[in-house]
């Protein structure tokens, strides 16, 4: 939405309020966000063939990475695109 005024959330819209209590949020305990431990999210894996749907999966990509033998070079890249 390029129109800042029609965006969810923003104040000529009513605010965070009507953003909080929409349907897809509705089991959303919001009182208690920061205490809650956020969910595992697994990284989404694209399809190889044509006509395949991508898929989830649980294999942790720093732990595979941590396997293979890296170069010093490796390591500094690694430093800088850090998220």
């Amino acid at each position: 939405m390029l129109d800042a005024t029609k965006r969810l959330g923003c104040d000529q819209q009513g605010g965070y309020g009507p953003l909080k209590e929409h349907v897809f949020f509705k089991e959303i305990d919001w009182l208690t966000i920061p205490e809650q431990t956020p969910p595992k999210l697994l990284p989404y894996l694209p399809s190889t063939s044509k006509g395949e749907s991508g898929l989830r999966s649980d294999i942790n990509v720093r732990e595979e990475v941590n396997k293979c033998d890296v170069t010093p070079l490796d390591l500094k890249i690694a430093q800088c695109s850090t998220y």
